[in-house]
């Protein structure tokens, strides 16, 4: 069966991305990205899939309130539309916070090595959000409006996306893949290079 996922990798990145899919080639995939000193990329690509899943998971609830409107919960949101909506920018702040916290501080081990225009951009959307965030929702007046583009922010990290996209792709994807069919067409290779 892993034979089989092997000879259907292509080199491309929708093929890199399949590898995400499959647990034992993730693995592997993983491993390799370690021994290849990329693993960051491999990390941060989970999770900003997850960062995107908690917009696509509430897609139905931030057009409602697109079209109806956002306005400040207060500090003790009461109604259930409020509590509903206090939860989900909650999951995003939190999960903003954390993709910075891990792949963009300074003293993170997972910084990724990104062009300083690109992480200039993450920097001050995630303050403008935390900024518009903290004043103009959460601790603002109960029913003032909300301006619901500034806290939406799901592409925050898609050029960052992007850019780790193509480096695993360019560092990683294409020689494990190599690696990966030349092993099966080839199952004794490994042994004759050790000897």
């Amino acid at each position: 069966m892993i034979n089989k996922d092997i000879d259907r990798l292509d080199l491309t990145k929708k093929g890199m991305l399949k590898i995400f899919s499959n647990d034992v080639l993730y693995k592997e995939f993983f491993e390799y990205a370690v021994m290849k000193r990329s693993v960051e990329y491999v990390l941060f690509h989970v999770e900003y899939m997850e960062f995107k899943s908690i917009f696509l998971a509430n897609r139905t609830i931030l057009d409602e309130f697109r079209n109806s409107g956002l306005t400040s919960p207060g500090p003790k949101p009461s109604n259930p539309k409020d509590k509903k909506a206090v939860q989900i920018f909650e999951q995003i702040y939190d999960k903003a916070g954390d993709i910075y916290n891990k792949f963009f501080n300074d003293s993170s081990e997972l910084q990724l090595n990104l062009p300083a225009k690109i992480a200039k951009e993450v920097n001050t959307n995630l303050f403008n959000f935390n900024i518009y965030y903290g004043r103009h929702y959460i601790n603002a007046e109960e029913g003032k409006p909300v301006d619901l583009d500034k806290l939406i922010c799901e592409s925050m990290f898609d050029k960052v996306h992007s850019e780790a996209i193509e480096s695993l792709f360019l560092n990683v994807y294409s020689s494990f893949a190599k690696e990966k069919k030349l092993n099966t067409k080839n199952p004794h290779r490994e042994d004759s290079l050790r000897v």
